[in-house]
């Protein structure tokens, strides 16, 4: 069983705070009082500090049964992580074309 380090509580709630994009995928925070899971950049109202539990994976909030958030769709890569896996697909593809 691999053990991994604990999540810096102080540190997850300051990138709730300022919605930081890099932190998304990190780690998803759950809201109690509402019941959803979201990601650190989420556009929704900030919730409570008490309210919220941070999990390292939505599979952990899903098991404590949380529900994605219909703002942010935690559950699901961002634009620009796809656009980009799209993009490096397509320049593979190009570049492996017969000439």
């Amino acid at each position: 069983m691999i053990h991994e380090e604990p999540l810096n509580q102080e540190q997850c709630w300051q990138a709730i705070v300022t919605r930081d994009r890099t932190a998304n995928g990190t780690f998803v925070f759950a809201v109690r009082s509402t019941g959803i899971y979201c990601r650190p950049s989420c556009p929704a109202r900030r919730p409570r500090r008490e309210q919220v539990i941070f999990f390292r994976q939505m599979q952990e909030a899903e098991a404590a049964q949380f529900r994605p958030c219909r703002r942010c769709y935690p559950q699901y890569a961002s634009a620009p992580e796809s656009q980009a896996e799209m993009i490096e697909a397509s320049l593979s593809l190009y570049s492996n074309a017969p000439r």
